[in-house]
């Protein structure tokens, strides 16, 4: 009697143990749950279709854009640019992913038609695109061509690393580039855009004394394929307001980058 005692006791404990292991088994697999849920609530992908026309003899492109928002249950959620695929007319297929651009520092608060832009940045009667990255002082974006002999979108390295905040003027085929180091340190290039390439044609720079009392304007065109300077002036920084002091008579539309 008293050795199935003790045999039935040791059952019930084996059965005890066995318990505790199953039980710390579900919670671990609950937990583990949990936290693959938690971590897919921190970003979320959002695919966003965005229409334009590029050329009145082409088909309306559409430019499907897959947007990660990070954190997005809080109020400093953030975008990044994953991909762009483009479809041309009713094409259930891309014709094209656009690539060449690191999309990694593509980070922002604001809304993709904020960054997303198609203009006419070579003149060449075809839209292009504009993808704005990096937006401060100073701007950084990327830039793909449209080649119509090709039939595409073709990453311009060049545009890319050149332009920074800029304005086109159409009547002169010219592109003007704006960037800045505090307040009163700028510099605004001029860009002659001939057969899809940049070509410098007038700098305007602006330059404040360390301690700010003066402020000096220099203004050089190419000449001949030479820089050469057509303007300088220092005056006192009280009497130099920007727009009065640099760039004003040389720069159309100065007011864009005021």
């Amino acid at each position: 009697m008293h050795l199935g005692q003790t045999f039935r006791r040791s059952q019930l404990a084996l059965l005890f143990l066995v318990f505790l292991g199953l039980s710390a088994l579900c919670w671990a697999s609950r937990s583990g749950q949990q936290k693959s849920i938690s971590e897919s609530t921190e970003s979320r992908l959002d695919r966003v279709t965005l229409p334009f026309s590029i050329n009145s003899k082409l088909p309306e492109f559409r430019f499907q854009v897959v947007l990660k928002t990070n954190d997005p249950d809080s109020t400093d959620s953030y975008q990044s640019v994953q991909s762009i695929d483009v479809y041309s007319g009713t094409a259930d297929h891309p014709a094209q992913t656009l690539t060449g651009c690191d999309l990694e520092d593509s980070d922002f608060h604001d809304d993709i038609n904020e960054r997303f832009k198609v203009e006419d940045l070579d003149f060449d009667g075809y839209k292009d695109i504009y993808l704005l990255t990096q937006r401060a002082r100073n701007w950084a974006g990327c830039i793909w061509l449209y080649n119509a002999t090709a039939g595409k979108f073709e990453f311009s390295r060049e545009f890319t690393d050149t332009l920074d905040r800029f304005t086109l003027d159409p009547k002169t085929r010219s592109i003007f580039s704006f960037s800045g180091i505090g307040n009163d340190n700028y510099q605004v290039v001029q860009y002659e855009v001939r057969d899809h390439r940049l070509t410098k044609v007038l700098e305007v720079k602006n330059e404040t004394a360390s301690d700010g009392a003066r402020e000096t304007c220099t203004v050089w065109k190419l000449r001949s394929g030479k820089k050469v300077r057509v303007f300088n002036r220092t005056i006192d920084s009280d009497d130099a307001p920007r727009s009065a002091s640099c760039g004003s008579g040389f720069i159309p539309d100065w007011g864009h980058f005021e």
